[in-house]
């Protein structure tokens, strides 16, 4: 008996820089929290509020990397000198 394939777990690649993250890939939310530092309720609450970028899958949420990384450049504030 096979077990089934399970979306890919982020948080090895987080733990373990050595094990490169394809940007493509899919992130959950407890993946995105641990790559921000932030609590999952936090990463729930932005992606309700159409803040976090996100890809729905009929009742599951998903996260692209790429998306995630281009998301925290653009929200990235420039101190003023």
């Amino acid at each position: 008996m096979t077990k089934p394939r399970a979306v890919l777990n982020m948080s090895s690649a987080v733990l373990h820089p050595s094990r490169p993250m394809d940007s493509a890939s899919l992130m959950l939310a407890s993946d995105v929290a641990g790559l921000l530092q932030v609590s999952t309720a936090w990463v729930y609450a932005e992606t309700r509020r159409g803040r976090l970028p996100h890809i729905r899958l009929g009742r599951y949420v998903r996260y692209r990397r790429a998306a995630i990384d281009a998301w925290l450049d653009a929200s990235e504030c420039v101190a003023r000198g």
